[in-house]
């Protein structure tokens, strides 16, 4: 869906360019393109509490989307899927005579997007479309309610009075039902072939028994929500937070655990989307996704290719002017990693020496900024 954070940064750097040459005045288009895509980005926000609170945006007319987690079920999928190619196509129709250049970049720029969604909308699996980190399998490692909803809570939801208490526990009521329809897309989309690979699986199932192992009442979130509370005068938030993980929470996430483990004796250790349904697309729009180019797979493993060997070479020549002159590249990194004369302390006065060194890099870093990008954030 169309982000309206990155097409604000892409309006900024119009009216940069704007500022550098000829002042453009916004003209009727503009207006219609701007209504369009706010019209989207609020669309967006309802659908998903999670970006409405990063945002600020669960106040008001939208308070009750403080209390409720992003809908993960395939007929929320669906949905999706098809608003992603209603986009597309509205965009195609749009009229653009007397669009200014600002507003033809944001054209562009929404285009583009609405674009990588639709094509991604038309695999019927995985996460193409619909928020979520792009890639075959719904919920890995890397991704899936599991990882992300209690980082969430313990950083992004706001406790900030008794309704931000409640609201916390309604959104913990919900995180049940958002693992349970995740569950069920892994079982779909393993009926079409769409299984990870063992050793990603296995790793899938060691983070979801860690999360499932951990006392509830030890949980990041859990005890966050019991600090903010107290600051506030509330007692018994934590333990009812606590109460809600053990019966509503773990069994999802033990549903969820034997699902894996009832892929996990059939799953091949090939990792390559090559094997899943119309692989070879999927791969190609995932770099699309992630590169924003054209680029063929062969043409990127190529660059990759290129930059390995040049930063190998760069790297074997720093090795080397040190004295470390046996062993290949990596078998070398690997040693100086291992070094103890190249590790922090395991201390409390290690880990603030590390700390203060990284600071005195950053502000190493911080004046040459400009030299690589034209606009720097203040935040």
């Amino acid at each position: 869906m169309i982000d309206r954070r990155r097409l604000l940064l892409t309006a900024a750097a119009g009216a940069g360019l704007a500022a550098a040459g000829p002042v453009f005045a916004r003209s009727e288009a503009d207006d219609r393109l701007d209504a369009m895509l706010s019209r989207w980005f609020d669309e967006d926000v309802d659908n998903s509490p999670e970006t409405a609170t990063n945002l600020g945006l669960d106040r008001g007319a939208r308070a009750h989307l403080s209390s409720k987690l992003t809908d993960r079920s395939e007929a929320a999928w669906r949905t999706d899927r098809a608003t992603a190619d209603a986009r597309l196509q509205s965009l195609a129709d749009f009229d653009q005579t007397g669009l200014t250049r600002p507003g033809t970049i944001n054209l562009a720029v929404a285009a583009f997007r609405a674009q990588t969604a639709s094509t991604g909308a038309s695999f019927d699996y995985g996460a193409a479309v619909g928020g979520g980190r792009m890639g075959p399998y719904l919920v890995n490692q890397m991704t899936g309610s599991y990882f992300t909803v209690p980082d969430f809570m313990d950083t992004q939801h706001r406790v900030e009075d008794r309704d931000g208490a409640e609201a916390f526990l309604a959104r913990l009521s919900a995180f049940g039902p958002n693992l349970d329809a995740e569950t069920g897309r892994i079982v779909r989309d393993a009926g079409k072939g769409v299984v990870p690979p063992d050793f990603v699986i296995d790793l899938t199932l060691g983070q979801l028994k860690a999360v499932r192992g951990q006392p509830a009442a030890d949980m990041a979130m859990i005890r966050t929500l019991e600090r903010k509370a107290t600051a506030l005068g509330l007692t018994g938030y934590g333990d009812r937070a606590a109460a809600l993980v053990e019966a509503e929470v773990k069994p999802a996430l033990d549903r969820q655990i034997a699902a894996f483990e009832r892929l996990r004796p059939d799953a091949v250790h090939d990792a390559g989307v090559w094997r899943l349904p119309d692989g070879e697309r999927f791969y190609a729009h995932g770099l699309k996704y992630w590169t924003t180019t054209n680029m063929t797979p062969d043409e990127v493993h190529a660059v990759g290719l290129e930059q390995v060997a040049s930063i190998s070479a760069e790297i074997d020549t720093i090795l080397k002017a040190q004295g470390m002159t046996e062993g290949t590249v990596g078998q070398r990194i690997d040693a100086l990693n291992k070094d103890p004369a190249q590790l922090w302390p395991n201390t409390e006065e290690g880990k603030a020496a590390l700390i203060e060194s990284l600071n005195r890099q950053v502000a190493a870093l911080d004046p040459l900024l400009p030299r690589l990008f034209g606009r720097l954030p203040r935040s």
